[in-house]
């Protein structure tokens, strides 16, 4: 069937462009979420590869791999689809979390990034560049909490419309 093979080709595509283009989840998964969307793209290649060969080979160990893992992959895409959804529900809560464990250097970066300083107030716990904020500044709250809306929108996307495309 070319639907899992056309999954497979548009994550790899869209990881890749969401790479060249925002570079960003690593501070949530440890390396560039893009790359993960790029790695299920490729093992959907792969075993997409294993069902042909299983169909054509008429190989039944192979033809129930490639379901089973198809049907894995499928069930981790909705549930990262669901957990990007809950994490939205207490996103604020979670960022402030993150605020606080931060270290300096990252609210530096942040705070630079957003022209801001500290997180609900200019004087909640700010970086160390933002000890005399100038007059007008904003807290940074609200930037992070729509830059990582917009972020998640585009797991959403990607999680829903491949297990989509792959059921039908």
């Amino acid at each position: 069937s070319p639907d899992p093979q056309f999954v497979g080709f548009a994550l790899v595509g869209l990881g890749i462009y969401a790479n060249y283009k925002y570079s960003w989840g690593e501070e949530l998964i440890g390396f560039p979420l893009p790359w993960a969307v790029v790695a299920v793209g490729i093992v959907m290649l792969l075993l997409n590869t294993c069902g042909f060969v299983g169909t054509n080979k008429r190989k039944r160990t192979c033809l129930l791999l490639y379901f089973t893992f198809l049907f894995f992959i499928m069930a981790a895409e909705v549930s990262i689809s669901i957990l990007a959804l809950s994490y939205k529900r207490n996103l604020e809560e979670q960022l402030y979390q993150g605020w606080l464990d931060a270290s300096p250097e990252t609210k530096d970066k942040v705070q630079r990034k957003f022209n801001c300083c500290g997180f609900y107030t200019v004087n909640d716990n700010p970086g160390p560049s933002c000890t005399n904020p100038p007059a007008g500044t904003d807290s940074c709250a609200v930037a992070i909490t729509k830059w990582v809306e917009e972020k998640l929108v585009f797991v959403y996307i990607v999680g829903f419309l491949s297990a989509a495309v792959q059921v039908f």
